[in-house]
């Protein structure tokens, strides 16, 4: 089939619904009228998740057909949700949330269209897909067969550990382990380790890697799925794309079969979750499509990244208003705790108070546990006494009618929806659960639902998030909200097959009335100071968008990060000709660190490891060094 052909003209109109990307830059323009199989290698803050949003509004508008679609995955929940949010700001863009069309991570997809269908094909009853609950299961099963329970005890270090971890590689399903080793197969308990797999597996209790191998087994024995698929989704746009294995790539190459138009984003530069990954997907490809303005910082920034870049050409700082230098706090044994002070100091007097508000400041570090390396600037705790891990997502109260005031706001500023967006489906989910509808209660998230639910359930769901997202202000009475739970009750009730009412709703704790004030659009929030100042590693804050940025030096590959950078910062060395991995891995992971500020980004790094030539040297190319004293 042809796809649908993007003209200047829709590029044009573009700018009405996503005016804070200039669409008539050639390279911009470029991967919006691209029509066939491409790469688009993007700078960090470029744009990259509105331009592909933008890219599909169009092609949702254009699409004429009712059972063909366009499927877009990502590696990350993160990723999905960040699409789906700007989606949402286009008023075509939400018609690729139902179908044909799919949006999900690339697990999600492989999971609904390759491994259950063949599961169920064969009578199985999925009922867990999660690494954790699968051992914690198997662990049960361990101990209540005394031989099983005999020979890990008996080898706590290799075979106890692959009991617990089984699970099936390729396409024939061969049966191995995740952690530890298991015994040759002509070993006497050989068999009862075979026995434990096909209990799980009888039962329906599965890790990831399981799921993986069957969709690989289903797609090697049954060639006519990579042809129906194909035909269901003949474009297909993935995102994250450096942090793809090869394996996933292949898998969803061989999914669609050589017919479907693939476009693929992402910045090889940020590939720092598969640092020397053998297997991971090559990419980009020859004849890619560079983005390579960014509108997230400036020059100064942009000097520094081309300097700790991998490949590609030159990134252009394109933001007018940051233009401050890039600074280097040098420290002492002793005065390593008054760093982030000091830059979150030097940062209130520079960032204008909006962006900081706005986007916040953050230290970052390559390494948050101690290590045996004797020294000062080893890992984050040496900066800043962080005692507890950093508070996760699930530290907030669940409730509806917060997280829909918070939906409101967000959409009042013109903000992202995506956190919004995930704690509404976290709270209805809960709601679900508490209302004793099966699905809800055997899936651990909102997209295992989909595993669980009737198709038409799921989409119902859905088209229920969406609704709630965009109703109007919720309402500031609780008489009012009452209203919103009677339309509600009456959603629930079609979906579940239950009849729920507003009295079952309205005394909940997840959909009662909430008197209280909001909370604020985020509460992921790492270790924070005195200093208003949050600290976290370089892994936790990829993807972020930050006022000021500080990068602590910290041990990685048995070397402090930023004292081996020097060369490359000072230009005595080019990232580009590097051959080193881990010397490459350094770098990609102090890239990702330091594009994430918009104004101000600045290092650390103890004064004996600073050489006065690289301190001329910096300071000559601009850099202000401030010793911490």
């Amino acid at each position: 089939m042809s796809i649908p052909a993007i003209t200047q003209a829709d590029v044009d109109e573009l700018k009405v619904e996503y005016p804070s990307l200039d669409f008539t830059h050639p390279e911009r323009q470029a991967v919006l009228l691209a029509g066939g199989s491409v790469d688009v290698q993007a700078a960090p803050g470029s744009g990259k998740t509105t331009l592909l949003a933008a890219k599909l509004s169009i092609l949702a508008k254009k699409w004429q057909h009712a059972n063909r679609g366009i499927c877009v995955v990502s590696h990350t929940n993160v990723a999905r949700e960040e699409i789906e949010a700007r989606l949402r700001e286009s008023r075509y863009g939400a018609l690729l949330f139902s179908h044909p069309h799919f949006i999900g991570t690339i697990q999600t997809f492989i999971h609904k269209f390759v491994s259950l269908p063949l599961l169920r094909s064969c009578g199985v009853e999925v009922r867990v897909i999660d690494d954790n609950e699968c051992r914690r299961i198997s662990e049960l099963r361990i101990h209540a067969d005394y031989k099983l329970r005999a020979l890990a005890k008996n080898s706590p270090f290799k075979f106890a550990p692959a009991l617990r971890s089984l699970r099936y590689i390729g396409p024939e399903l061969e049966l191995s382990c995740a952690d530890g080793t298991l015994p040759g197969r002509t070993a006497a308990t050989y068999p009862l380790i075979e026995d434990l797999k096909q209990s799980l597996t009888k039962d329906g209790i599965f890790r990831y890697d399981d799921m993986f191998a069957f969709a690989q087994h289903a797609l090697a024995n049954y060639p006519a799925l990579s042809e129906a698929l194909g035909y269901r989704f003949p474009l297909v746009f993935v995102d994250e794309m450096q942090d793809t294995s090869d394996a996933q790539d292949e898998l969803l190459k061989s999914a669609m079969g050589a017919q479907s138009i693939f476009q693929r984003f992402g910045d090889v530069n940020q590939r720092i979750l598969r640092i020397g990954d053998k297997t991971a997907a090559t990419f980009p490809l020859p004849d890619s499509l560079p983005v390579s303005t960014s509108k997230r910082f400036g020059a100064s920034i942009a000097s520094v990244a081309n300097s700790l870049r991998e490949f590609g050409q030159d990134i252009v700082g394109d933001n007018l208003e940051s233009n401050l230098p890039v600074t280097l706090f040098t420290f002492s044994n002793e005065s390593v705790k008054s760093v982030i002070p000091a830059f979150a100091e030097r940062a209130a007097q520079l960032v204008p108070p909006a962006e900081i508000e706005r986007y916040g400041m953050k230290a970052v570090g390559q390494r948050k546990d101690e290590t045996t390396t004797e020294g000062c600037g080893r890992f984050l705790g040496d900066y800043a006494a962080i005692d507890a891990p950093a508070a996760g997502k699930a530290s907030y109260l669940v409730n509806l009618h917060r997280s829909l005031e918070i939906a409101a706001a967000a959409r009042a500023e013109a903000r992202n929806l995506a956190e919004a967006a995930s704690r509404t489906r976290v709270a209805l989910l809960h709601l679900l659960r508490d209302l004793d509808w099966l699905p809800a209660k055997e899936a651990k998230t909102w997209r295992q639902l989909e595993a669980y639910a009737e198709e038409t359930a799921f989409r119902a769901s859905n088209a229920m998030v969406e609704s709630l997202l965009h109703m109007p202000t919720p309402s500031a009475v609780e008489s009012d909200w009452d209203v919103v739970l009677t339309g509600l009750a009456v959603r629930l009730s079609s979906i579940t097959g239950q009849v729920i009412r507003l009295e079952d709703l309205r005394e909940r704790e997840i959909s009662r009335f909430s008197e209280s004030q909001p909370a604020p659009l985020s509460l992921t929030q790492p270790e924070t100071g005195a200093h208003g100042l949050s600290v976290e590693t370089i892994a936790a804050a990829k993807g972020e968008t930050h006022a000021a940025t500080l990068v602590l030096e910290c041990i990685y590959q048995r070397k402090y990060d930023v004292q081996a950078s020097l060369p490359f910062l000072c230009g005595e060395k080019s990232s580009l000709t590097e051959k080193d991995d881990n010397t490459k891995s350094r770098l990609n992971n102090l890239f990702v660190a330091a594009t994430r500020p918009r104004h101000f980004l600045a290092f650390a790094v103890h004064e004996s490891r600073l050489a006065d030539a690289h301190r001329s040297r910096l300071e000559a190319l601009g850099w202000v060094v401030i010793d911490v004293t």
